[in-house]
């Protein structure tokens, strides 16, 4: 089934993150089901309803004493629930007669006959010894010779109110398929009765194609059919089976052309295609659904189809191998390994900065390289574009214990927010740390849930030394798609290392008046003073600032100033002087601009001016 994750923008000033949203599988319900009695069951079984069958078929069928004792007596353990411990002591053995019977037999000439059942034995009833689970009927059978073959038949024995032996997901329960046979010893000879009913599967085997002379192959079936009868029977499946190899186009799976079915002698069958890189492929074989493969051993056998998973099928008409995607395995690339993964693949982030508003945020991620057999591995740059596509920041919202598998990510992702990233640029001597500059609107303060990660094969790292490279991802989450990337992984947490966070937005502020300065001071535990003024739409404004780098004299601090909207857009930021020539701008809109003060060497305190007007002469 595929899993689709969308990102959708979140555009409110104090959405920090990106809402991941995902495709809500419907659910499926059924209805009650229906109590059984004996009159009904048989049309149930016509209807092909499954769900009555046997789940576990072999506890419900008899079983029988090893050996014959000396009074020629054998013991019949039954289910308490089978239908014949309804009769009385009197009437059992009869009853019983109808469904398990006993007979002589003759071995088969050849290894592929079958043995022959000889004449049938009568019995009497001797005694019930009812149990927890089971009831222990013992019978005398009425003369025997030798070794003797027990049989129930699974088209008159019944349990549980009138159900069949059969296995769960079989249409054909109470069939001759489903006899029980049981060899019981007064002698060494003949040996073990060998009936007719083969117990034939073929398995469709998990997918993995290779290379082998320069051609993709790979065994697509194998099966429990004797070796003298394989070459017939897996030939034979060949033709009658409609074999098909598929691969997924991201929302459904289609026909591979130029794929060859054959059996070749090896025991199984075989399918040679020409796969792309980086392609997710299954194997479908269809018209299994009550398979037959002819006369052996006297009657016709059936064959138990199981998939990939290890089910058996018998009413599905196709059965499905696993998914598997192929990659291309030439020497220039090195495939993501459990041996990469023992150093986490980031140090985690770092907060560079953020504005005083606790907005314009950015991150430091700092990478590991990666050493693969002695061999350095390092960071490929990305654009924009195919960082965002290929490498997902994500926090989690919702209660403990957080995801930590690509399953579980998907499973919660209504509480995963992916980090909406507007700029990045790589640093550092082996580019191993990336500044993320993330979407204005987010807020650090509120950045206080567990953070995670997912790659997809998009990123790659590099050695300088050799054309190799590492491919991150993993190519068996090929159902996981996040805007139409596919083969995500959960590659671990990422910690946010300590920095101080700015205060609330909007500041506490002194309001200023145009022309008149204000003066102030920094002192000791002050870090710094916040000032206001209204602005007008379309009028240029001018702000200086008196101080000890440049001004009058008589200020003891040297100062640098900052502006803002009250949106937290930045006007101007960390100006050193603003004596001679003034700050100027004009207002985008009718506002309040914040006007933030502070001293130019941290820790340093003493005073300052600070002014604006609209004629732009000093005052």
């Amino acid at each position: 089934m595929k899993t689709t994750i969308n990102a959708l923008k979140a555009n409110a000033p104090r959405v920090i993150l990106l809402l991941a949203a995902i495709v809500v599988l419907a659910a499926l319900s059924c209805a009650p089901e229906v109590e059984l009695s004996k009159r009904d069951w048989k049309e149930v079984t016509a209807d092909k309803d499954a769900t009555k069958l046997s789940i576990n078929m072999r506890s419900k069928e008899p079983g029988f004493s090893d050996d014959i004792n000396s009074d020629n007596e054998v013991t019949i353990t039954l289910p308490n629930d089978a239908d014949v411990l309804r009769e009385s002591n009197a009437n059992i053995a009869q009853k019983m007669s109808d469904s398990i019977k006993f007979y002589a037999y003759t071995k088969g000439v050849a290894s592929t006959d079958a043995d022959s059942l000889g004449a049938g034995y009568t019995y009497s009833f001797v005694s019930r010894k009812p149990g927890a689970l089971t009831t222990a009927i013992t019978v005398k059978i009425n003369i025997v010779s030798g070794s003797l073959v027990a049989r129930v038949l699974a088209t008159k024995y019944t349990f549980a109110g009138g159900k069949q032996l059969g296995a769960a997901g079989d249409t054909k329960a109470g069939t001759e398929y489903y006899d029980v046979y049981k060899t019981i010893r007064k002698s060494s000879e003949p040996g073990d009765f060998l009936h007719p009913y083969k117990s034939w599967t073929l398995d469709i085997v998990t997918f993995s194609p290779t290379i082998t002379a320069g051609s993709h192959e790979a065994i697509v079936a194998t099966s429990n059919v004797p070796t003298t009868m394989k070459d017939t029977i897996m030939g034979s499946l060949v033709s009658k089976l409609s074999f098909k190899v598929k691969k997924f186009n991201g929302s459904s799976w289609q026909d591979v052309s130029g794929a060859n079915f054959t059996y070749n002698n090896t025991g199984d069958i075989r399918v040679t295609f020409t796969p792309e890189d980086l392609q997710t492929y299954r194997v479908e074989v269809g018209g299994v659904e009550n398979l037959t493969v002819g006369t052996w051993y006297g009657v016709t056998q059936r064959m138990r189809v199981t998939d990939h998973s290890g089910d058996t099928v018998f009413t599905d008409k196709t059965a499905v191998s696993n998914a598997w995607t192929y990659i291309a395995t030439d020497t220039s690339r090195i495939l993501r390994t459990a041996s990469l993964t023992t150093t986490p693949l980031t140090r985690g982030l770092s907060l560079e900065r953020a504005d005083k508003g606790n907005k314009n945020v950015v991150l430091k991620l700092s990478f590991n390289n990666i050493n693969v057999s002695g061999t350095f591995y390092y960071p490929s740059i990305m654009s924009l574009s195919d960082f965002n596509k290929n490498f997902k920041i994500f926090v989690y919202t919702g209660a403990s214990p957080a995801p930590n598998t690509m399953a579980q990510v998907a499973g919660k992702s209504n509480e995963i927010l992916f980090l909406d990233i507007k700029k990045i640029e790589y640093t550092g001597v082996d580019n191993d740390n990336v500044i993320l500059e993330l979407n204005s609107d987010y807020r650090i303060d509120t950045m206080t849930q567990s953070f995670g990660f997912l790659v997809a094969p998009g990123v790659e790292y590099k050695s300088p030394y050799s054309n190799s490279k590492v491919i991150l991802g993993n190519y068996n989450n090929w159902e996981y798609e996040i805007n139409g990337v596919r083969y995500f992984d959960y590659y671990g947490s990422l910690p946010i290392g300590n920095a101080p966070i700015p205060p609330a937005w909007p500041p506490a502020s002194i309001q200023l008046t145009t022309g008149v300065w204000a003066n102030g001071s920094i002192n000791t535990g002050t870090d710094e003073v916040w000032y206001k003024f209204p602005v007008t739409s379309g009028t240029t404004y001018y702000v200086w600032w008196n101080d000890d780098y440049a001004g009058d004299g008589s200020k003891t601090l040297d100062v640098v100033v900052s502006a803002y909207y009250s949106d937290e857009t930045p006007i101007f930021t960390a100006t050193d002087s603003g004596w001679s020539s003034p700050q100027s701008f004009t207002a985008s809109s009718n506002d309040t601009v914040y006007v933030m003060v502070e001293s130019y060497d941290s820790g340093d305190t003493g005073t300052y001016g600070i002014v604006f007007n609209t004629s732009g002469t000093r005052p």
